[in-house]
């Protein structure tokens, strides 16, 4: 064990669930492996943690601080030019009286804005830096952060030969060892395909299920569509059909029951979503969210595709009938399943939390 022992750690990051789960994922396995650590968690009030962080044993402080508006607009521009530096002011503060009473070892950032705040403060009070990026090109946050980490944890793998970057995976809740042991299902019938949307419902995603799903139940497949909670109410209301399933949102520790459930999945291609892929072992047809930051979502879904572990297609090729063509190859020749499920294999890290766990410690 290391001389200079960590035994008190704060984790930071969120806005999305993309960036906040790892950290959970990270916590447990800390907490794991030495009981006594302490940890403190660091998000936004305008983030998603601001719900999921009660759900949490440890103690957390919630910082008002928000991303820039990258849209153009008056209230864009109030927001970033205004308000912003004083919420930033604010947050130095927060955060600055929260380091001189918990006296932290060392910071874990998992990006989004609301680790930014956090990770300055670590790099002013010279407290060790570790950094997790789920993405193929790392975040704004995160890249900034990069030099001044200790070491950086990458989801992908990164071509960069810096001795202080690791390929760890990204660390997911739920990960079942003997997921791809899982009781498979007869795909002659009942074939099931798990529509994600994400928690808020991609609307492009929701508007061509909306247009199309007839074309999937006539083939008698089985629908189970997480379309963001803003929405269930109106598709609800409309769409009325024994072999869809509507979720609204659907909690992060439950996602494991979709996905053993599932034949193929058909969603956006956020890091968190590809690891959970990943790592259950479920083949998918993959639709980048066009205007990400970097276009991230694409060189996600490229990395995938090149290790033949998913069929991506564009956004915009969603009108010209292009996924209900690529579904029915699939329904027609299965084997693609199987050709992706290897691939999948050779991408899933299920020992994430664990090894980036213990580097952090020096087990």
């Amino acid at each position: 064990m290391n001389k200079n022992k960590i035994k008190k750690i704060i984790l930071t990051g969120g806005g999305t669930g993309g960036h906040l789960i790892p950290s959970f994922a990270i916590a447990d396995k800390l907490k794991a492996l030495d009981k006594n650590l302490k940890i403190k968690f660091i998000g936004s009030k305008w983030g998603i943690e601001s719900k999921l962080y009660k759900d949490r044993k440890e103690t957390y402080h919630l910082i008002d601080i928000k991303g820039f508006k990258r849209k153009i607009s008056i209230f864009s521009i109030y927001e970033n030019i205004v308000l912003f530096p004083i919420r930033f002011v604010k947050s130095i503060l927060q955060v600055l009286i929260i380091f001189i009473q918990f006296k932290p070892d060392a910071i874990i950032g998992t990006g989004g804005y609301s680790s930014a705040v956090p990770l300055l403060v670590a790099k002013i009070k010279k407290v060790k830096i570790y950094i997790q990026e789920q993405n193929a090109i790392p975040g704004l946050v995160n890249k900034f952060f990069l030099k001044s980490a200790n070491k950086v944890f990458f989801g992908f793998k990164n071509e960069c030969n810096e001795k202080k970057y690791y390929h760890s995976g990204n660390p997911i809740l739920n990960v079942v060892e003997n997921s791809l042991d899982k009781s498979k299902k007869n795909i002659e019938n009942n074939f099931t395909i798990f529509i994600i949307g994400g928690s808020q419902g991609s609307v492009p995603i929701n508007d061509h299920f909306y247009k199309n799903y007839h074309h999937y139940v006539n083939e008698n497949i089985k629908i189970i569509w997480q379309c963001g909670q803003s929405n269930f109410s109106k598709i609800k209301k409309n769409i009325s059909n024994e072999n869809i399933e509507l979720l609204g949102f659907i909690q992060p520790k439950d996602m494991n029951l979709y996905y053993k459930k599932a034949d193929l999945v058909i969603c956006r291609s956020g890091a968190l979503t590809l690891t959970e892929l990943a790592n259950y072992c479920v083949p998918s047809i993959l639709i980048p969210l066009p205007n990400s930051a970097n276009n991230h979502q694409f060189q996600n879904a490229k990395y995938f595709s090149d290790y033949n572990a998913a069929i991506t297609i564009n956004q915009k090729e969603l009108k010209k009938g292009i996924l209900e063509k690529t579904f029915l190859n699939i329904l027609n020749e299965k084997k693609k399943l199987e050709k992706m499920k290897l691939g999948l294999q050779k991408i899933s890290m299920k020992n994430s939390a664990e090894y980036i766990s213990k580097e952090i410690l020096d087990f």
